[in-house]
């Protein structure tokens, strides 16, 4: 019963306190995966014409 008890409370020492370190990996491989994205799309995309000011004199 000692051994199980000791393995239970390893698990919730180690193994939980991993789950913080496992969601932080996930969120940054999440915005680094939108950031590529967002890069890959700005390289596929034409450029546009920036926008121009109409020329003539103001009335």
């Amino acid at each position: 019963m000692s051994t199980l008890l000791n393995a239970l409370v390893d698990f919730a020492t180690k193994g939980f306190g991993a789950l913080a370190n496992v969601s932080l990996g996930l969120f940054a491989l999440a915005v680094l995966s939108y950031q590529l994205d967002m890069a890959a799309r700005a390289v596929g995309r034409p450029q546009q014409p920036a926008a121009t000011a109409r020329s003539g004199s103001a009335s």
